[in-house]
């Protein structure tokens, strides 16, 4: 008896002389006890004929077709995500302009704003993401440190809390060299050699304005400053742009230009970078920033056994098996060791309504 069999993305309808059959196609052979990706369960026959179909075979089933692989869950490592934290003196300041300075008691400084909100958030989120730090400048002019701070890690809070507290980091009479800032950040995440997904975190109150080494630290540094998140970005390390109590004019173009560069500018408004100007304010942004870090859409694979054949994978989110190669779906990615989802599987991930990633791996076929 030949069988015959149409495969469409997801299902397999195989006729026999009998008739018609139609299951969903889990690319790989498993036995009766084996549940499919969508629930239902595995049907040998039709399994076989779908992985003979695919070699250009119809001999029955090969000697290894019931190789027993099974659908795996995986996940998306936490993202590495270094915040680089401007100190410079008009930090000092509060939002509206007092230097806190003169009235430390009465006046509530940007500074101290800002790393409340960062404190508050990094300890409740530090299970699931690596946070990092890195302040500029490093001394009263425009000098920057290679590395970070503190280095991004799990479970980190204790550590940048530390360091904020520290009077050493406080902001100083320094100026704003955003520019070496963010270009010595991307050096330092191209030295971590974990496969998490690295992010920059840019928060600054004003345009950069002054270059590191420059006899005349009052130059303008503002369009070396928009390059170089441009450059951070090439380098496979996205920046998000938060300004702190923005005056608008020019520092609103220079943030909104880095923005657009860093790969994730806020969408549908004048305004493309995160404007906070209350501990609220920032809160309520680096919560958006650390669920779009966290729901990123590439998933490392597990490492496949001898009779696995990586042409032949389906994967299922949340039960439904999502299309390979599609503006919609998933695509493997160079080295076949991860996969990415994209367009709306990718956004759905992201926002939080897709959340369970399975994956199965085919069996090979071995003709005797």
């Amino acid at each position: 008896m030949r069988r015959s069999s149409l495969v469409v993305p997801g299902i397999v309808v195989l006729c026999l002389s009998s008739g018609c059959k139609v299951a969903t196609v889990p690319n790989g052979n498993g036995d009766k006890s084996a549940s499919g990706l969508d629930g239902s369960a595995f049907l040998p026959d039709v399994l076989r004929a779908y992985v003979n179909s695919e070699a250009g075979k119809d001999d029955g089933p090969s000697a290894d077709a019931n190789c027993q692989n099974q659908p795996f869950t995986v996940t998306a490592p936490p993202p590495d995500l270094l915040i680089v934290l401007d100190r410079s003196g008009s930090m000092n300041q509060s939002p509206d302009g007092y230097n806190c300075r003169f009235d430390p008691t009465n006046c509530v400084s940007k500074w101290t704003q800002v790393t409340a909100a960062i404190n508050q958030v990094v300890s409740r989120t530090e299970k699931t993401i690596n946070w990092g730090l890195k302040v500029f400048a490093n001394d009263d002019v425009c000098g920057i440190t290679p590395g970070a701070t503190v280095e991004p890690m799990p479970r980190n809070a204790a550590a940048i809390a530390a360091a904020i507290a520290d009077p050493a980091i406080s902001p100083t009479m320094g100026r704003t060299p955003t520019r070496a800032a963010e270009l010595s950040a991307g050096a330092f995440l191209t030295t971590l050699l974990d496969k998490n997904p690295k992010f920059v975190l840019l928060a600054t109150d004003g345009e950069p304005n002054c270059i590191e080494g420059e006899v005349d630290t009052a130059l303008d540094d503002t369009m070396p400053a928009i390059d170089s998140v441009a450059t951070v970005k090439a380098m496979g390390f996205p920046t998000f742009v938060i300004g702190i109590a923005t005056e608008g004019g020019v520092a609103d173009m220079t943030l909104n230009s880095m923005a657009t560069n860093g790969g994730y500018p806020l969408a549908g408004g004048t305004t493309q970078y995160y404007s906070v100007s209350t501990t609220d304010d920032l809160v309520t942004a680096l919560n958006r920033i650390q669920v779009i870090t966290m729901g990123m859409c590439t998933y490392p694979l597990g490492t496949p056994d001898d009779h696995s054949d990586m042409t032949k994978v389906t994967v299922a989110v949340d039960g439904v098996p999502s299309p390979k190669d599609n503006a919609n779906g998933w695509h493997f990615d160079p080295g076949m060791t991860s996969i990415t989802f994209t367009g709306t599987t990718c956004d759905y991930l992201m926002k939080g309504v897709l959340k369970n990633v399975q994956v199965l791996y085919g069996c090979k076929v071995i003709v005797r």
